[in-house]
């Protein structure tokens, strides 16, 4: 769900909503690209240059993986055994690259 944050920005928050009870809970304060983990328990999900994991029927709040500041994330993935995250970055600077076809 997103809304107008006091900084003029857009910010997102994470909620969680349990069909079989109509009960929403909050995950997060803010959050994007939400993945679940294979033991439907865990929520791999990014902010800015931040990846957290969460465990939402945990009270604490989600930890955060790593972080790639100062470029930002730009979308996560999880492999199906869920051992391998991958994820792309929006890159604040850019290298040149020159390549010869022959």
């Amino acid at each position: 769900m997103a809304n107008d944050s006091p900084g003029g920005g857009i910010r997102s928050e994470l909620r969680r909503i349990r069909l079989t009870r109509a009960r929403i809970s909050q995950v997060a304060d803010v959050g994007r690209g939400a993945v679940w983990l294979k033991d439907s328990a865990s929520l791999l999900f990014f902010w800015e240059d931040k990846l957290f994991l969460a465990h939402p029927a945990d009270p604490r709040p989600p930890r955060q993986l790593l972080s790639v500041a100062p470029d930002e994330i730009a979308v996560v993935t999880i492999s199906r055994d869920n051992r391998t995250v991958v994820f792309g970055r929006r890159v604040t600077e850019a290298d040149i690259w020159l390549a010869t076809l022959k």
